[in-house]
């Protein structure tokens, strides 16, 4: 039988397949079917597609003006917080991390103003 090896790349965000395949699960769902794991599981740490905190915050120090509303989205949610709280602090940014389901009618989240 053929050893398969699986990589991965950077980080594996919760709730996703990367993610239970790199915490060692041994049988995974894909398309509604129950499938075993047979392969060796490797995480390659250090490498990312992203931009890290302080790069992004550094792009958004070069804003001229700041947006009226910023919304972080990305990452699990105690990172996301954390990007939310800074720009908020170092920048008086105006910044929500929405959760699962939520739900703002456009403008109606500018209505602060």
């Amino acid at each position: 039988m053929q050893h398969l090896v699986s990589r991965f790349p950077g980080f594996q965000a919760q709730g996703t397949l990367g993610r239970r395949l790199i915490e060692g699960a041994e049988r995974v769902r894909i398309f509604g079917e129950d499938i075993p794991v047979r392969a060796a599981i490797h995480s390659v740490d250090g490498l990312s597609a992203h931009a890290d905190q302080k790069a992004l915050l550094d792009w958004a120090r070069a804003f001229i003006q700041a947006p009226a509303q910023t919304f972080v989205v990305h990452g699990e949610s105690s990172a996301a917080q954390t990007f939310a709280d800074l720009l908020q602090q170092q920048l008086g940014w105006q910044v929500t991390v929405p959760e699962y389901g939520h739900a703002l009618r456009w403008p109606d989240f500018l209505a602060h103003e």
